[in-house]
């Protein structure tokens, strides 16, 4: 339970009673969920979805570079066997475009590899597609405008700062803008008509780093540091959000680490731990619903793990209702000054992202109040002022 204390500044001021947060918050029961495993345990796949589907295609079994594609219907809750990929192959990339996947690069027995090839889930076939001009593994694709960016990997000569763009309306591909750094082993995302890379590895060790690509600029600039240094991660969007998952940070072979960024705030937060670490795995949404694929344990075995983690089951939503309240500043850094709260009894309450409440306070009265947060991790938080005939939630970041 909250406390009000005495007005200073002319309006009142709220402080938490529940302790310090010192450490990252964790995730509540029932936040992820176990999903039916793979056909086949794997690591070094891509994943895409397609009409509510999962294809998830290639990788390695633990002996074999494989040309496997596995489909999960969250409709059957089950995943059948789909047509093989011509190549086998692992550590490439896909993306979803016109109706079609394309398989992207990777690497088999044969080396490192610029093959392309294109699935129609209407004739349920494979066919060739134009060459990828750098063969490389380790590479990250998003798709941006209709086109396909890949970036950089890693060939006989390291990391790469290669970015190539594929355009299926000419069936081509062209040079793209160089990444800054060049790097192998990360992952990337598209938000709000911008493409982030994340982590990965460069020519001398692990790193967190994050740049953004702007089509409209047609250059790359520097995002804010991922907390967790890694490579071999998935990430994914959720709400807007970019949630960056598992990976290897150079201590321990995999890891359980879930980071949040918000491209609006460019402030990252702690999510709730996958139940297994993994590493190599990939992700993918359907219907809100994050799913964590596959990947390799602490012993390097490949796994045939599915988990499925549900924000809306834990997490508060911004509900965005038109009342003129006001959160300043915001990011803050301890004290958050609230206006425009009606004058009338209202219930406030703060929750983390994992929709776990942190502050309370009934029968609030008054337009201009005072949320002390000092004494809260730096993160993500919603504030949700109700009454008998509304609810408001807002979101504020605390530094």
């Amino acid at each position: 339970m909250a406390q009000i204390k005495k007005p200073i500044f002319g309006f009142l001021v709220i402080s938490s009673l529940l302790g310090l947060l010192s450490a990252p918050v964790v995730a509540q029961s029932g936040s992820w969920s176990q999903g039916p495993p793979l056909l086949a345990a794997v690591s070094g796949i891509t994943a895409c979805v397609v009409d509510g589907k999962i294809y998830v295609i290639g990788g390695y079994d633990g002996t074999t570079i494989i040309s496997s594609v596995e489909i999960f219907d969250p409709a059957t809750n089950a995943w059948t066997i789909g047509p093989s990929m011509p190549t086998p192959r692992y550590n490439l990339t896909s993306a979803f475009v016109n109706g079609k996947i394309y398989a992207i690069g990777g690497k088999n027995y044969n080396g490192f590899l610029g093959t392309v090839e294109v699935f129609d889930p209407v004739t349920n076939s494979w066919s060739v597609g134009p060459s990828m001009p750098t063969p490389r593994d380790f590479l990250a694709s998003s798709l941006l405008h209709g086109k396909i960016y890949v970036m950089g990997g890693r060939n006989p000569s390291g990391p790469l700062d290669t970015v190539e763009i594929f355009d299926p309306a000419t069936n081509s591909w062209s040079i793209g803008p160089s990444m800054p750094i060049a790097r192998a082993a990360f992952s990337s995302c598209e938000v709000g008509g911008k493409i982030y890379v994340i982590g990965g590895y460069d020519i001398s060790s692990i790193v967190g780093t994050v740049e953004i690509f702007d089509p409209v600029r047609n250059s790359w600039s520097n995002g804010p540091l991922m907390p967790t240094r890694r490579d071999v991660l998935s990430s994914c969007v959720v709400n807007g959000e970019i949630y960056a998952i598992g990976g290897y940070d150079g201590v321990s072979l995999s890891i359980d680490t879930v980071e949040i960024l918000d491209p609006a705030t460019n402030v990252w937060s702690v999510g709730p731990s996958m139940p297994t670490a993994r590493a190599s795995l990939s992700s993918c949404v359907v219907g809100g619903k994050l799913y964590a694929i596959g990947g390799y344990d602490y012993l390097n075995h490949s796994l045939d793990t599915v988990e499925i983690f549900d924000p809306v089951s834990n997490a508060v939503k911004d509900d965005r209702k038109s009342e003129a309240i006001t959160l300043s500043p915001n990011p803050t850094g301890g004290m958050l000054r609230i206006q425009g709260i009606s004058a009338e009894n209202r219930t406030l309450s703060v929750t983390n992202v994992l929709g776990e409440m942190v502050m309370e306070e009934k029968n609030l009265r008054g337009s201009d109040v005072a949320l002390d947060l000092s004494k809260l991790v730096s993160g993500t938080y919603y504030v949700r002022f109700s009454s008998a005939n509304s609810v408001v939630t807002k979101k504020v970041v605390k530094e």
